[in-house]
C-alpha cells in the first residue's frame, strides 16, 4: 500500500509539471503564452475524457 501512497503525492505534481510547464514552454514560440496555454488546456481536457464537463473546467482554468 506504500507505492499507493506514494502514486497518489506525485501524480498531481507531474500533471502540473507536464500540462502547465512542459507543454507551455514548448508551444509557447510557436503559438505565443496564451496559445500554448489554450492547447495545453485543450490537451489536458481530451487526455482525460472529453465531456461537456471537462471543456468548462479547461475554460475556467484559462480564466483563473
Amino acid at each position: 500500500m506504500y507505492w499507493f501512497g506514494g502514486v497518489s503525492l506525485t501524480a498531481g505534481f507531474c500533471e502540473e509539471f507536464l500540462f502547465r510547464g512542459y507543454f507551455i514552454w514548448v508551444f509557447a514560440p510557436w503559438l505565443g503564452w496564451w496559445g500554448a496555454a489554450a492547447l495545453s488546456v485543450l490537451i489536458f481536457a481530451i487526455l482525460h475524457g472529453t465531456t461537456f464537463e471537462s471543456l468548462i473546467v479547461a475554460r475556467q482554468s484559462l480564466i483563473s
